[in-house]
């Protein structure tokens, strides 16, 4: 219940701010994956929410909001 990644998950649940000093690789890996799907031109929907959760550019809402409002499709 202590570690790093919990404590980020539990305060971007909690819609709180995270202490950007303390390394979070969950947080960094959601990141550099966004970044090597565009490199690859590869739509990761689910990854680029994440990233975008994780570096602080989305609320909880808005990424539900997003990715529900995607039109369904055969994956």
């Amino acid at each position: 219940l202590t570690s790093r990644n919990y404590r980020f998950g539990l305060s971007l649940g909690r819609n709180e701010r995270f202490d950007t000093a303390l390394t979070v690789e969950g947080s960094a890996t959601a990141i550099a994956a966004k970044q090597l799907a565009q490199d690859l031109n590869l739509d990761m929907p689910i990854t680029n929410i994440v990233a975008d959760l994780a570096s602080g550019q989305i609320s909880v809402q808005d990424a539900l909001k997003s990715l529900l409002s995607r039109p369904l499709k055969e994956e």
